[in-house]
């Protein structure tokens, strides 16, 4: 028998093997959810979507997606970021919006985690005001719990994922971005694979790991950094780490020169420095950029648990309208 025939089939075997997987692994899910009810959300409860506010030109569009294709048993929890980030205009936009509310900023206090202190959900979603969904991104980001109760943690593949998520890729308009959403969605279909860590725009957290571990630890700075510390810490707790093949949300960049994300990138920034301390990291990244983990987890220090706390004398901004019955005009939505 020639190479080339036996190659082939060895291809086909290949693809009898992952398909063969991939049905196993669909035909599980439906029973899951049939024996459940759950259909076609796997989660009872809903999700509670927190959403970080940092740019003002992108952040009522990303809002207005995540309400349109997200289903109506979400909840969103927006938290301005910094003190300059207009509220009060963002929160007009989305006036009678029973689903959604603000978290008002408050120097020296990382309101990430009191959102996340009211979390009620099976599961919760922390992502940036920079990304932007499309139909069936958050039901299909739950399907790996499913498959693997070990799983704690999905990450959807975009351009600020790390690693094997990343996927830097540029979309005429938001119809052209659907469509490859589409495509993917169905061509990856109950595709996932476990991952080391994850440091994205996007991440689903299954709440009674977000209770083990606790909130995040600010004093890391950057946000990459932050995300890729409470991965650690959950994988210390025994939990797996998963990216979502079939899940792409893109993430919107500035397109002005010189404009950084992630602000002090650099490799001996504060944020960089008190990382590599807290995670023994020897030596220094041979790209600012580089995302380093330590290889031996079990060789760490025990991380405390930050608590999740609501602070009660300042209630959420509730953007829903109480006393008036006319609807305002929206005519100036963009």
């Amino acid at each position: 028998m020639s190479y080339e025939a036996m190659d082939a089939i060895n291809t086909i075997k290949t693809m009898n093997t992952v398909k063969a997987v991939s049905t196993e692994r669909l035909a599980g899910r439906y029973s899951c959810l049939e024996r459940e009810g759950l259909l076609p959300l796997p989660v009872q409860g809903g999700v509670m979507l927190v959403v970080e506010l940092r740019h003002a030109q992108w952040s009522a569009e990303c809002l207005r997606l995540l309400l349109r294709h997200s289903g109506s048993s979400v909840r969103l929890i927006a938290v301005p970021m910094t003190a300059e980030f207009p509220l009060q205009w963002l929160s007009e936009q989305f006036s009678g919006e029973a689903n959604l509310v603000f978290l008002p900023f408050t120097a020296g206090n990382y309101r990430v985690n009191e959102a996340l202190a009211y979390a009620e959900t099976s599961f919760v979603v922390l992502l940036e005001d920079r990304v932007m969904v499309s139909p069936g991104w958050l039901g299909n980001l739950l399907w790996p719990p499913v498959d693997d109760p070990a799983v704690g943690v999905v990450a959807p593949r975009s351009s600020s994922e790390r690693g094997e998520g990343q996927e830097q890729l540029h979309f005429a308009g938001y119809s052209e971005l659907s469509a490859y959403a589409a495509h993917i969605l169905d061509k990856r279909q109950g595709e996932w694979r476990y991952a080391e860590v994850l440091g994205g725009s996007c991440l689903l957290i299954a709440r009674e790991l977000l209770l083990r571990v606790g909130g995040f630890d600010s004093s890391l700075v950057e946000r990459r950094l932050i995300i890729a510390d409470w991965c650690l810490r959950a994988r210390m707790q025994g939990a797996s780490l998963a990216l979502s093949d079939p899940v792409y949300v893109h993430v919107l960049h500035p397109i002005e020169e010189g404009t950084v994300i992630n602000a002090g990138n650099a490799s001996f920034a504060p944020g960089e420095r008190a990382y590599r301390r807290k995670w023994n990291l020897q030596g220094n990244p041979a790209d600012a950029d580089l995302l380093q983990i330590p290889g031996d987890l079990s060789a760490c220090l025990p991380e405390p648990a930050i608590p999740l706390a609501r602070h009660t004398a300042e209630t959420p901004l509730v953007t829903t309208v109480v006393y008036f019955e006319e609807n305002l005009d929206g005519s100036g939505f963009a």
